[in-house]
């Protein structure tokens, strides 16, 4: 059934099959200008962007920067892209331009744990305060036992019965 389907989508289609071209192999280097569309284009900017810090906009990346200038050095970048540089020289150029301001350092890899950190906190701090809690109700103390020898509980039966005499 499914060899018919291709069969006939095939037959109806002809174009459709070979429309696409095949995706670039990782590590190859970037497509000539020539070669590349608008839509490669703006992706490769759009990933160069997302990856550099932008030198307006403290702590924003160059792709969430909103200024003028930013939307300008975006452009500039599409530009060099269409000339056929490749992402190191793009990246290059930058640093040149911007004194080494626009590389991202390297992230260590204890800062994914970073956005959990107040959920454990205060997973750990209930978990604290219930001990706590727990511990208190088990070590309160009773009320003291009392001996029949104790004077304060004979001076309280003598007042318990005086007023059950009455």
């Amino acid at each position: 059934m499914m060899t018919r389907f291709l069969l006939f989508f095939g037959l109806l289609f002809p174009g459709s099959l070979w429309a696409q071209a095949p995706a670039p192999a990782l590590g190859s280097p970037p497509p000539l200008a020539a070669d590349m569309d608008e839509v490669q284009v703006e992706r490769r900017v759009r990933k160069l962007s997302d990856e550099l810090k932008s030198p307006f906009c403290p702590g924003k990346t160059l792709m969430t920067c909103t200024s003028y200038q930013a939307f300008e050095l975006r452009r500039e970048m599409a530009t060099m892209v269409k000339s056929g540089q490749t992402d190191a020289a793009i990246i290059a150029q930058l640093n040149d331009r911007f004194d080494n301001d626009v590389s991202n350092p390297p992230q260590p890899w204890y800062t994914i744990v970073v956005p959990f950190l107040p959920y454990v906190l205060g997973a750990l701090l209930i978990v604290i305060v219930l001990r706590r809690w727990a511990r208190k109700e088990d070590d309160e103390p009773g009320p003291a036992p009392v001996s029949e020898d104790d004077p304060k509980l004979a001076t309280l039966r003598e007042r318990v019965a005086d007023y059950s005499d009455d």
